[in-house]
């Protein structure tokens, strides 16, 4: 299974959007619209729709697709999508979001866009429409993502659509954590037959955990239910989900309320004595997908987009244990960044979950 691809505290666009979107309107974006026919194109839906946009695909050639994603996964798409398409050639440039997130938004200051299709987590994606970088379109797939899983512009056509979720809650060490001592709810956690047992990232995964917790009890029942959490004497370590979650498999940490479902489900497929379970709300991570503006390969774009959020590419992403967005869960989850107006508020609210973090369990 791939990694995450550069889970980070965003670095808000805000600054530029006013120069970025005079770049987008003198690339032909018209302020975060396609030009023309393009435009037209992206969000028809005509019955011909399929036909018009492969017809301009085949003139494109080309696909430049910007994206977070590490590992295998990758590949996989890029060999997917090409053999739906054999006459669009794919241009990955991937990196971690601090990185190729700002380039990308640069290149379009400078009237040089060099991405057509971006795929990165909802954070970084909020950081692409917060810059006024995404053209909108209408994806025949849409219908069948709940809305919380998408965002729409002021004519409800899409501008990010969810490809992937990773689910965040608690994963055990079954050797470590009797099966009557494995928590059910929130409260659960404070069980005495779990203290001294529990573990936290020092990471934005979590920060978000944190942020679930007052989302589901309110800010003042959260912090209380934190400092009684604190006193289970929880282990507060600098490490990613994945490695994380390879400690519980090995035992030096028995417990952690903040893990990633498919890494649990990555470490038990070796054959590692692991558990998860859901505590509600669960941390939704969702990979979103959106079209660059001033791309220069608009129907290729929309063609991935298609291709990404239709049953061909989620068996893909189902391949390296990715959850569709249309996949009902018997639990409930939550969006971190749903919630926030743009990239500024939800780096204020990060921060805010960060200091708690280190004030109950630093």
């Amino acid at each position: 299974m791939s990694g995450h691809g550069g889970r980070r505290r965003l670095v808000p666009a805000a600054c530029c959007a006013a120069a970025l979107l005079t770049a987008v309107t003198a690339c032909g974006g018209g302020g975060g619209k396609a030009a023309g026919s393009a435009g037209e194109l992206l969000t028809s839906t005509a019955s011909d729709r399929q036909d018009k946009l492969v017809a301009e695909a085949k003139k494109e050639k080309t696909l430049d697709w910007v994206t977070s994603f590490a590992g295998p996964v990758v590949d996989d798409i890029v060999k997917a999508f090409q053999a739906k398409y054999p006459f669009i050639h794919v241009k990955v440039n991937r990196g971690d979001e601090g990185a190729i997130i700002p380039q990308a938004i640069q290149e379009i200051q400078a009237k040089k866009p060099s991405g057509d299709v971006f795929e990165s987590t909802a954070s970084g994606a909020l950081e692409f429409k917060d810059a006024g970088a995404l053209v909108p379109y209408r994806s025949p797939n849409a219908s069948k993502i709940s809305g919380e899983f998408k965002v729409l512009d002021e004519d409800k056509n899409d501008l990010l659509l969810t490809d992937r979720i990773s689910y965040i809650s608690f994963g055990y060490n079954t050797t470590k954590i009797p099966k009557e001592a494995v928590p059910h709810t929130l409260e659960d956690l404070l069980d005495p037959a779990l203290k001294g047992k529990l573990a936290i990232e020092t990471d934005t995964t979590s920060e978000e955990w944190i942020g679930a917790v007052l989302h589901k009890m309110g800010e003042r029942r959260g912090e209380e239910f934190l400092a009684k959490l604190a006193k289970q004497q929880v282990s507060r370590t600098s490490l990613s989900g994945s490695a994380m979650m390879g400690l519980v498999a090995t035992g030096q940490y028995a417990a952690s309320p903040s893990v990633f479902h498919n890494h649990e489900e990555q470490n038990k497929a070796k054959g590692a004595p692991v558990g998860w379970v859901p505590l509600d709300p669960v941390v939704a991570n969702v990979g979103q997908l959106g079209i660059l503006a001033g791309g220069e390969h608009p129907a290729s774009a929309m063609l991935f987009i298609d291709f990404m959020t239709s049953a061909e590419g989620q068996k893909v992403l189902k391949g390296q244990l990715y959850t569709p967005p249309e996949e009902k869960q018997p639990f409930d989850s939550w969006v971190p960044s749903r919630g926030a107006k743009d990239a500024n508020s939800y780096n204020a609210e990060l921060k805010s979950w960060a200091a708690l973090e280190k004030k109950y369990f630093g």
